[in-house]
Order: structure tokens, then C-alpha cells, then sequence
């Protein structure tokens, strides 16, 4: 079923919606809360959390596809027993066209609009909000197509930049609105919480001054600030693959990151007797509060697009690092535990790891010669950095997409 985009409330109305949300939040914030914390924290918060990110289309990673269709055309030269309309042989050319951004923009109504409908094959949000895509087709009578005599593929692509041209301008319209709303948020944000303030300090000078006691706390002077964790800002670099360009955390991150398992796993394993004991998840937890003390959004068990990921750190929401801790029990398990951590990936999580322990065999060099053999027969290229880590490029074929795939194995085997 078609849907229709700009076709719902007015832009207008989606951000009050927002903003009373907005405001209602910050009139529950606790006396201890807003006297605790610094407003320019505060403020970067909620600015991060109710702010209406704008649209933005990746041209360079859209897909194609073709399939066969009919419609009907007008019989211009009918006579007056013969039908209006007949059916005619075409081809159905749909678009994927990937975007980040709030979806519910492309349903509101901006205030500056063509006046003309707009649909489209279907409009589909991720799971992790902030990103999606529209599935836009057009139909091409196989007579039009046989019949050109110039390049196919430009005129195709041309039928489509046309077509979809007004889409375009209308998301720069909505884009437009969201931009204003945004410039307005800050200080908007701000006074709300010096409102919220003043309103606590007359609480506080009330209580001074009549010598009572909260009835709030039981002990008032153990309340402790509460620390608040900034949205980081997006890090995004574009990558190629297969002539599409993906969006995705940049290679500084990554490297980071990986470093920052390498170092925390391999002074497990000069300690290997307090951790040759721990289960996959508790071993999680030690990298996982490594990673915390670079990345504060770092969490784990978290939901990604099919089931839970031992360790995920997102970028603006978007683009994600996500990561799978496994102890070693045979190459088979080994193999199932890549797929596993391919399933959670979305189509801009393009760097990965998988961390591998080894708890219960006695022949560590066995499993990394295991390893090399599973690398060398399942991906594209690897560069082996370590003797225990391995950078490959892993071929999705579900996604079609080359996927940064590090490995990093550990000995954390003790004799009884």
C-alpha cells in the first residue's frame, strides 16, 4: 500500500508537541536535580534529546532494482467500441533511498509546500529512530525503453531525478522549518531552566528561612550532582564499496576502540587466575568499563536491529559500534558467533569486532591457527596487526556490503 509523505500535521504542530514534552520534562526535574547540576549541562542534554534533526538523503548509497509490471496507457486513437484505456508491458524501476533524520518530518506539512501530492512505494523507520528509507518506484512502458535510442541508464536515472525533484524540495521546505525550530530551542531550553531554578532557590530560602527540614530526603546532605551524559557529537566518514557510499564511525574511533579492548583483554590475561573463572558476560563487563572511561554512552546487552549485542557504543544515534564477546569452543561456534554478530549490524554499522576467549584449552596456538584458516577461507583480505588480532573485510551478502570486521583472541587458560 502507497503512502503518503507531507500529507499529516503541520510542522508547527509536531514541534509544540515536542517542546510541551520538552517542558514538561524539565518541570519534573527534582529541587536537588536542578540545584545539583550545572544549567549549561542541562541544557546541552535536552537540546540533544528534543532538538528535530533535519533530513538527509544518501544519494550515493541508494539502490536500484527492477521488476516487470503493466499500465495502462490512453488509447488516443480509439474509436467508439474500443476502451479508453489498454494495458501495456512495462518495468517497475524502485528506489531504496537511505536517510538519516527525524522520519516523522516527511509526514508534517511545512509551511512553505507544493501544492500537488506526494507519495511514495513505502517509508521506513530503523529501529534505532533516527534514520530510515523511501521505497520510490516509477513505470517505464517497455515500448518507451526499447524505443530510446540513447543511453538506457541515463534516461532512467533521468525519468527519476525528475520524478523525485519536488520530493526533494519538499524535504528542503521541512528541513527549513526544523532549522528555525532548532535556533529557537536553546535559549527556549535555557529559560525553562532558570525558571525551574528560581523556582527551587524560593523552595530552599523558604526552608532557611522558617528552619524546616525537607520531608524530600531523609538525609539531604548525602544528595550527590547527577552526572549527566552528552550525546557525543556524529563522527562519520564515507566509505567505498561496490560504487556506493556508506556512512559510517571513522577509522579513529575504530581504532580506539579496538586498542582499548586490546590493552584491557591482555591484562586479563597477565592476571588470566582471577578471570579464567568468569562467564562470557562478566568478561563483557570488564571491557565494557574500559571502553567507559573513553566512551559514557558505552552499554551492554543492548538491542540492535535483532537481538541483544554484548557491547554497543553509539554515534549521534546513528552509526554504531557493536562488538560480541565469546568464549572458544571449536571453529563451528566460532563461525555461528561472526553470523550472530552480522545479524545485529544495520546497514551503517560497518565496523565490528568479535572477542574471542579461551578458557578450557590447553593449545592457545591451535585456536590462532584455527583462526587464520577460518580468516583466510571466509574473507575478502585480512591484515594480521598482531599475532592474536586480525583486521579483515568480510563480505555481507544479506547486505552487500564489505563490513570491517576485527578479531582479537585471548588465553585466559589456567591448569588445574
Amino acid at each position: 500500500m502507497r503512502q503518503k509523505l507531507f500529507y499529516d500535521l503541520p510542522t508547527t504542530d509536531y514541534f509544540n508537541r515536542v517542546y510541551l514534552n520538552l517542558k514538561s520534562r524539565i518541570n519534573e526535574l527534582s529541587d536537588e536535580e536542578i540545584l545539583n547540576n550545572e544549567l549549561s549541562e542541562y541544557s546541552e542534554y535536552f537540546y540533544q534529546e528534543y532538538h528535530i534533526p533535519c533530513i538527509r538523503l544518501m544519494d550515493n548509497a541508494i539502490k536500484e532494482s527492477v521488476s516487470k509490471t503493466t499500465v495502462e496507457r490512453a488509447n488516443r486513437l480509439r474509436t467508439s467500441y474500443e476502451p479508453a484505456y489498454f494495458t501495456v508491458d512495462a518495468f517497475k524501476f524502485s528506489y531504496q533511498i537511505p536517510f538519516d533524520g527525524d522520519p516523522f518530518l516527511l509526514r508534517t506539512t511545512p509551511s512553505t509546500r507544493l501544492l500537488s501530492s506526494f507519495e511514495c512505494d513505502n517509508l521506513v523507520q530503523l529501529r534505532e529512530g533516527l534514520s530510515g528509507y523511501i521505497v520510490f518506484s516509477i513505470d517505464i512502458s517497455q515500448s518507451e525503453l526499447t524505443n530510446h535510442s540513447g543511453d538506457l541508464k541515463d534516461f532512467v536515472g533521468g525519468l527519476f531525478e525528475k520524478k523525485f525533484a519536488s520530493y526533494r524540495t519538499m524535504i528542503e521546505y521541512a528541513n527549513n522549518d526544523a532549522e528555525k525550530y532548532n535556533t529557537e530551542l536553546k535559549p527556549k531550553i535555557m529559560q525553562l531552566l532558570k525558571e525551574r531554578k528560581d523556582k527551587a532557590d524560593t523552595f530552599l530560602k523558604i526552608k532557611q528561612v522558617l528552619n524546616i527540614s525537607s520531608d524530600t530526603s531523609d538525609n539531604p546532605s548525602e544528595m550527590i550532582p547527577i552526572k549527566l551524559k552528552r550525546t557525543p557529537s556524529p563522527k562519520y566518514q564515507v566509505l567505498t564499496n561496490n560504487k556506493l557510499q556508506e556512512y559510517t564511525i571513522n577509522d579513529e574511533d575504530y581504532q580506539n576502540i579496538k586498542s582499548i579492548i586490546y590493552s584491557s583483554c591482555s591484562s586479563m590475561e597477565q592476571t588470566a587466575r582471577s578471570h579464567s573463572g568468569r562467564d562470557e558476560e562478566e568478561l563483557r563487563d570488564v571491557i565494557i568499563a574500559s571502553l567507559g572511561t573513553h566512551y559514557d554512552n558505552t552499554t551492554g546487552e543492548t538491542f540492535r536491529k535483532t537481538g541483544k549485542t554484548d557491547i554497543y557504543i553509539p554515534f549521534d544515534n546513528k552509526a554504531a559500534y557493536i562488538a560480541e564477546c565469546k568464549i572458544w569452543h571449536g571453529e563451528k561456534k566460532f563461525a555461528e558467533a561472526v553470523n550472530q554478530l552480522l545479524r545485529y549490524t544495520t546497514w551503517k554499522d560497518l565496523k565490528i569486532s568479535l572477542i574471542v576467549f579461551n578458557t578450557v584449552n590447553n593449545d592457545f596456538k591451535n585456536i590462532l591457527s584455527t583462526i587464520d584458516n577460518w580468516v583466510n577461507k571466509n574473507t575478502k583480505s585480512c591484515i594480521k596487526a598482531k599475532q592474536n588480532w586480525w583486521d579483515c573485510v568480510y563480505y555481507d551478502k544479506d547486505k552487500q556490503l564489505d563490513i570491517a570486521l576485527n578479531i582479537q583472541a585471548f588465553d585466559l587458560y589456567i591448569k588445574q
